[in-house]
């Protein structure tokens, strides 16, 4: 035989240690291949890279930055307890920060569109050049603006338009609600508001809060896709069956108006190396064209990647909102 001489040929004086880690659970989520097949094959989700799904085509396609994903593997590290959870807030708390620092491309975008009349514009549209940027947005007789910057009969710490109230159009005028036009339902349809044409240009007078808004007509359609978390229990495998603790209409899928730039932002992000294209909608959070629905549709679509941090009344109530509330 062969000597023993040789290092290779000696009994080895100690056996290999095999260390076993446990997996990456996060509250309002499953991770079990098996859970996350029921979901698929039961149509819950679209499939494996549904933008709600804790796979990497599923935050791929929603937007998720890889930075954001090494960073909260760097803050949880790793450990061998196997009842050891994550909160979700943390990983968006770390995609929220990448795209602040990652995603220059900036919109205005409506996302529930209420039509707004400005009853003492007489002229042709305006064309207003954004501060800083090169963009450009129409100002004229009829806007739109986002349904949830409205209340009737505004709650206390509501600081948005109201009857008789003022508001700041973002990069535009500052304009006053006089009347409100309901339909036959009794739901708010339209609103006739006057507009201060010394404002343009100014910082909003004191307690007047800034909206975006966007051209009634000249605006480009877009479909935009809003998520909640994929499960309202914290813990849904700890339930009877898992699929119990689903959240009702977890996707929402809006018609909304966005700045006619938005077209010729996204054809000129198609020359570039990187497959996603990422926008913050000002005021409504950061997200990312899906490309596989823009397809399918011949329409811009939208993934709400992460909203902004909790405030009172943003166009989007996020789960942490919800949770917030419940308190």
């Amino acid at each position: 035989g062969l000597p023993d001489s040789l290092p290779l040929c000696r009994a080895p004086s100690a056996l290999p240690r095999q260390h076993e880690f446990a997996r990456l659970e996060m509250t309002n989520v499953v991770v079990s291949k098996r859970k996350l097949k029921r979901l698929v094959e039961g149509g819950y989700v679209e499939g494996w890279d549904d933008p709600r799904m804790p796979t990497i085509s599923g935050m791929r396609r929603r937007g998720y930055p890889p930075s954001a994903l090494r960073k909260l593997c760097e803050l949880v590290g790793v450990t061998k307890v196997p009842t050891s959870v994550i909160e979700f807030s943390l990983l968006e708390n770390c995609v929220r920060d990448a795209l602040q620092e990652q995603v220059s491309a900036k919109a205005l975008c409506v996302l529930r569109p209420l039509r707004v009349t400005i009853t003492n514009w007489n002229a042709e549209d305006q064309v207003l050049e954004v501060p800083g940027e090169d963009r450009k947005l129409h100002f004229g007789k009829e806007i739109l603006l986002d349904a949830e910057d409205f209340q009737v009969e505004p709650e206390p710490g509501f600081k948005r338009l109201a009857p008789g109230r003022q508001v700041k159009l973002r990069y535009s005028y500052v304009i006053q609600c006089d009347e409100v036009i309901r339909g036959a339902n009794g739901e708010v349809e339209e609103l006739r508001c006057s507009y201060d044409p010394d404002s343009l240009g100014k910082r909003p007078p004191k307690k007047v809060a800034v909206v975006h808004w966007a051209h009634a007509t000249l605006s480009t359609p877009v479909t935009v896709r809003l998520y909640e978390n994929l499960f309202a229990d914290a813990r849904p495998e700890e339930a009877g069956d898992f699929l119990d603790a689903l959240t009702p209409d977890s996707c929402k899928e809006l018609s909304a108006r966005c700045e006619p730039g938005i077209s010729e932002m996204w054809q000129k992000h198609q020359e570039s190396e990187d497959p996603i294209f990422r926008v913050q909608f000002e005021r409504c959070g950061f997200f990312a064209l899906d490309r596989k629905a823009t397809e399918e549709r011949s329409s811009l679509v939208f993934n709400c990647t992460i909203t902004p941090r909790s405030d009172f009344g943003k166009a989007k109530k996020g789960p942490r909102e919800t949770k917030r509330k419940a308190k």
